[in-house]
């Protein structure tokens, strides 16, 4: 079903990050590259900080060496892995006592489930896939090993520590949110068969006794990743201060200012888990209002489904049911994501609901057990195998509607426009993108609203300059553009290349060539060859009183 559901993104060019992080990457050229690349953050510490996945980084360079410029190869290793996650929550759900039918209903509805696209249909999202994959499979082996099982007599299970090691250092080494992992083994100790009748307080007494050098030796390796971290990165968590406006407009507010937006992303990602339409592949700034505080409708929506299953677990807890530990895994992997207990690189998307989405997929299979009873009936039986279906198959068309949102960044942007028309991000890479095909009107329309949107951008002003230079009203306006760009952000070399064409094209060759001894100046600056020589030509051209250049 996991095939099935996204099959159509094998089809897919690169498209946002993955323009950056894979079409772009150069594959390592000798044996010591390849040593160096783990050490290496995940962006330039220029873009964003604090990011460091090194397994997903050798995977993707792997593969492009391996394959070169082509994407299939990228995305059917994205298939197969989210398949096999899928399979591995399956046998999750049986080890944690669902039935057959509950255990296929979590799997089913987790493969063919449309709020997944970005962690499959964007080649970057493997982080979340791989280290889902080693997350799972720790708890699995878990499992296993202290119940004995596969040939496992006691004396083994006190070696159950060292799968968990493994399992937690790959996680860790795909993505940073592995951190949750301990928690959540910690969870499913306090939910063994020996402690469910036991008050919650006896439980974490006996928590130690149950895990404590499993729980120990993964705290070692946790302590050793975030200090790889921040040697190899330099720092630990994102200022909010260095995150955009347009990727985050929480980032630099304080805990209760975040608050509201927090519950509200809450309650449309629950909402959409629940009905998958009206997905969107960017919900940058802009997108969702998240502005308008206790008035935003899905701020209350969150609200209410945040104490409906705060007071589900409490009562859980103290009846000795299992549900509080389910509940708490899935708050917990939201709220690492949510811009609750602080700021993050982006506003939201759905790559950030991957996890939660697996304990609430967890959750629905409970419920089929709950609903059905101990020893369900035929007919029961058979007219919840219906309804699943119908449900899977519904998800599965889902998936296929919303797969071409994802084939490039034009389709990206134009289907988030069409469910955000004021979002900033999908202006500018259309007008960039219409600049490139010579529709330079059409690329000036989106610039325009770019800036409208957020003039305090360079990106927004970039955007109506790359355009407007080229027609034959828009020299004057390119020119501002640029100005306005390069006053926001002075560290944009590459538009003073762009000014000194407009300036050329007006006539004004002193203030080109100065604009071009500007860019050369810059160590990343290219064409130097043509491009001194056009300096140089027009400073003859074009020279100041006494016979310098201006």
């Amino acid at each position: 079903m996991a095939v099935a559901a996204f099959f159509p993104a094998v089809g897919n060019d690169y498209a946002m990050d993955d323009i950056r992080q894979v079409a772009r990457l150069a594959p390592p050229a000798s044996l010591a590259d390849w040593i160096a690349l783990p050490a290496q953050p995940w962006w330039p510490v220029d873009h964003e900080n604090f990011v460091w996945r090194p397994l997903a980084r050798v995977t993707i360079a792997a593969q492009r060496a391996w394959s070169g410029e082509a994407s299939a190869p990228f995305y059917v290793f994205n298939l197969a892995v989210y398949a096999i996650v899928a399979g591995l929550l399956t046998i999750l759900a049986r080890q944690l006592g669902r039935s057959p039918l509950a255990a296929a209903a979590t799997g089913l509805i987790f493969a063919a489930h449309p709020l997944h696209a970005e962690a499959v249909h964007q080649i970057v999202g493997r982080t979340e896939l791989l280290a889902a994959a080693f997350l799972l499979g720790g708890l699995i082996l878990w499992i296993r090993g202290e119940s004995g099982g596969g040939g496992r007599g006691p004396r083994a299970r006190g070696a159950n520590w060292w799968p968990q090691a493994l399992c937690f250092a790959a996680a860790l080494a795909s993505k940073e949110h592995a951190v949750l992992y301990p928690a959540f083994l910690a969870l499913l100790m306090l939910d063994a068969p020996s402690l469910r009748a036991r008050p919650v307080a006896e439980r974490w007494r006996r928590l130690p006794a149950l895990g404590g050098r499993t729980l120990g030796i993964l705290a070692v390796l946790l302590l050793l990743f975030l200090g790889a971290k921040g040697a190899v990165t330099g720092g630990l968590l994102e200022s909010g201060r260095a995150v955009p406006f347009a990727e985050n407009p929480l980032a630099t507010r304080s805990f209760l200012e975040r608050l509201p937006a927090v519950l509200g992303l809450f309650g449309y990602a629950a909402g959409h888990f629940v009905w998958p339409l009206g997905l969107s592949p960017d919900y940058s700034a802009n997108s969702l209002p998240i502005d308008r505080g206790v008035s935003w409708v899905w701020t209350w929506i969150g609200f209410s489904g945040l104490v409906g299953l705060l007071v589900a677990g409490i009562r859980s807890a103290r009846a000795g049911g299992r549900g509080w530990a389910l509940i708490a895994a899935g708050l917990g992997a939201f709220a690492l994501t949510s811009n609750g207990p602080f700021p993050i690189g982006v506003l939201a998307a759905e790559r950030l609901w991957f996890w939660p989405s697996a304990a609430a997929c967890l959750g629905v299979g409970w419920l089929m057990d709950r609903g059905l009873g101990p020893a369900p009936s035929a007919m029961r039986s058979r007219v919840s195998g219906a309804i699943l279906a119908a449900a899977v198959l519904g998800l599965l068309a889902g998936s296929w509607h919303y797969a071409p949102a994802w084939r490039s960044p034009y389709d990206l942007a134009h289907w988030t426009l069409n469910r955000f028309p004021d979002n900033w991000r999908s202006h500018v890479n259309l007008a960039r993108h219409y600049s490139d095909a010579r529709q330079y009107e059409s690329g000036r329309r989106h610039g325009r609203a770019a800036v409208r949107i957020d003039p305090r951008h360079h990106l927004s002003w970039q955007a109506v300059g790359l355009n407007a230079m080229f027609l034959g009203d828009g020299s004057r306006e390119a020119e501002d553009a640029f100005r306005r760009a390069l006053s926001l952000d002075p560290r944009q070399m590459e538009v003073h290349r762009y000014l000194a064409n407009v300036l050329e094209m007006r006539g004004d060759g002193a203030s080109a060539a100065g604009e071009l001894e500007l860019y050369l100046a810059w160590p990343g600056a290219r064409d130097r060859a043509v491009l001194e020589a056009r300096r140089q030509r027009l400073r003859a051209a074009h020279p100041g009183p006494g016979g310098e250049p201006r």
